[in-house]
């Protein structure tokens, strides 16, 4: 399903992967993006997203890939270029995961625990990183909830 493989500069060290979206799920038989990930040093992010590359501009159609199924592409894609992933990195400044995790927040649940409970965290927890780490972030003013936020999924010790 992915049309792009890791490039592989840096023996493993550092890869990158791009997920093209199938042209059975094309937009108008526009050619477009659905995701980027980034592997360096142990540590997976990525960005799902749906891109036009004729208008620069974002897509959504329901019958594009889920962002679950994007996230797996890319995930497998830096796994079997050789990347040996240690923490899944989340930065987040908008956006769900931000939305979601805030929420939580203003609800009382403990921040893990709700970091757990994000696309990214779910997606992490999916993949046995189920350790949260704030790395980073600027607080609101509220004391509560986030402007900005660095979390790292790792797996327990030991696994």
């Amino acid at each position: 399903m992915s049309s792009s493989g890791a490039d592989e500069k840096d023996s493993k060290s550092s890869l990158d992967a791009w997920y093209k979206v199938p042209a059975e799920h094309s937009v108008d038989g526009k050619e477009f993006w659905g995701g980027w990930a980034s592997f360096k040093d142990g540590n997976f992010s990525s960005a799902l997203y749906i891109f036009d590359t004729k208008t620069n501009q974002y897509l959504t159609k329901p019958q594009t890939p889920t962002g679950r199924e994007i996230f797996g592409i890319l995930y497998n894609e830096i796994v079997g270029a050789g990347g040996k992933i240690e923490a899944i990195i989340g930065n987040w400044n908008q956006g769900t995961n931000l939305e979601r995790l805030n929420k939580l927040l203003r609800d009382k649940v403990p921040f893990d625990e709700a970091a757990l409970q994000t696309f990214t965290g779910g997606q992490a927890q999916q993949r046995g990183f189920t350790k949260v780490k704030r790395i980073g972030g600027t607080l609101n003013p509220d004391g509560v909830t986030w402007q900005s936020v660095n979390i790292e999924f790792t797996r327990p010790s030991g696994n």
